[in-house]
């Protein structure tokens, strides 16, 4: 079974109560790797491969929209309010339910 995460990689900067709260892609990364990935891939019943987007240049639309496609569970962390996270939701969403 596939997962795949929508999240940002790059470095983010949003409000929360008036607080301005920044997010580097290190973090992002440690996120992924310690948290989501980890949670993901432990469990139990059932052997989950789980992977987000590459941070390459140019025109990997194509290749995250394979993934998102092929995945049968997708997790989506909107903190940040990146647009491209909220565009590729809207693509798992269109493609599948």
């Amino acid at each position: 079974m596939e997962s795949f995460v929508i999240m940002p990689f790059s470095d983010t900067t949003h409000t929360v109560d008036g607080n301005l709260i920044s997010i580097k892609s290190e973090e992002w990364n440690h996120i992924y790797e310690n948290w989501i990935k980890k949670a993901v891939e432990s469990y139990p019943e059932k052997e989950i491969k789980c992977k987000r987007s590459e941070t390459i240049q140019g025109n990997f639309v194509k290749g995250i929209i394979q993934d998102i496609y092929n995945s049968e569970i997708t997790i989506a962390d909107l903190t940040g309010q990146k647009p491209n996270v909220y565009y590729e939701l809207g693509i798992r969403h269109s493609l599948r339910l």
